[in-house]
């Protein structure tokens, strides 16, 4: 199993491959079926993305195109909600969810807290550290 990184602000995370490439499937699907996020331009946007990229990358370098989304405080903001509604979703819908992933619900919620981490800045989450430590 391999590792990528999430970055965003020189600050990283990392996580597995099949974790960032379980999240972008889940959350393309999330998007379809939620009605204030399906009628988000920008995380539409960044779903097309995210279903071109699954699967589709080397080992070690799965990436989510957050420099290339997460343009301003706005889109930052927005994509918190979304975060917030996705890790409801995805404990609803638990069985499904683990049935097409592998992984338990509290395990689908754990990226997303992971990214929440990177963008909170919080080198106290275990897998956050500054990109370029001294």
């Amino acid at each position: 199993m391999s590792w990528s990184m999430f970055i965003f602000r020189g600050v990283a995370a990392h996580a597995h491959d099949n974790e960032q490439n379980t999240f972008m499937a889940l959350a393309a699907m999330f998007i379809e079926v939620h009605p204030v996020h399906r009628e988000s331009a920008f995380l539409r946007e960044w779903q097309a993305t995210w279903m071109e990229t699954i699967g589709n990358q080397g080992n070690g370098v799965s990436d989510l195109s957050q420099d290339a989304h997460l343009t301003d405080d706005a889109r930052i903001t927005e994509f918190r909600r979304f975060l917030a509604d996705y890790r409801t979703w995805v404990r609803a819908t638990a069985p499904s969810a683990q049935w097409i992933s592998g992984f338990t619900a509290d395990r689908l919620a754990e990226f997303p807290d992971i990214i929440e981490a990177v963008l909170d800045r919080d080198h106290s989450h275990p897998r956050v550290e500054p990109l370029n430590p001294r």
